[in-house]
């Protein structure tokens, strides 16, 4: 699983991501310790942090095409399971502009597992806010419907998102109630 990380690294033609080369080669995978709900074992938290460091660096250095190969190697590793990782890729690809892969990213992981959705405030919060910043602001308050139709009340992050967005959303005759709703 890992050689696919160390592929990014070493094969990028990109200066800013070669540092990472020898921050792979310390991280280890192991079976022991699998978390069965995610799939995630004990030794890849390192990966699941090697990997956030490169979506960072992708973001610095306005690299679409290392998101995308990047993205690919998290899901090759089954690290897009980690919460924090998936709100991350949600979080990058807004910052992109790709609204449409932060929701594709949002949907896969609601449909792998539905509890998974229902637990994670930091994935509906990087979700609500891609929709925000992109001013897709009628989408956030169906987001937030969601929301409320699965039980996740909006935390300190994500209430004032849905404040703005009832703010800002386009007035109909559902929206002005939900609008309404939420003040």
């Amino acid at each position: 699983m890992l050689h696919a990380a160390v592929t990014i690294a070493s094969h990028s033609s990109n200066s800013v991501l070669r540092p990472f080369h020898s921050l792979s080669r310390c991280l280890t995978t192991s079976s022991i310790g699998q978390n069965s709900k995610t799939g995630i074992n004990a030794a890849d938290s390192g990966l699941v942090d090697f990997f956030d460091h490169l979506l960072q660096q992708c973001i610095n250095g306005d690299h679409l095409r290392q998101l995308k190969q990047t993205h690919s190697q998290i899901i090759h590793t089954s690290t897009f399971l980690s919460p924090f990782l998936a709100a991350r890729l949600v979080s990058v690809y807004s910052k992109f502009g790709l609204l449409k892969d932060a929701r594709k990213v949002f949907d896969t992981i609601s449909k792998l597992d539905e509890s998974f959705i229902t637990r994670n405030m930091l994935l509906w919060n990087s979700i609500l806010r891609a929709n925000v910043v992109q001013g897709e602001y009628n989408e956030a308050l169906r987001l937030y419907c969601e929301m409320r139709k699965v039980g996740v009340l909006p935390d300190g992050f994500g209430f004032p998102l849905i404040v703005k967005a009832s703010g800002r959303a386009m007035v109909g005759e559902s929206n002005y109630k939900l609008c309404t709703s939420v003040h």
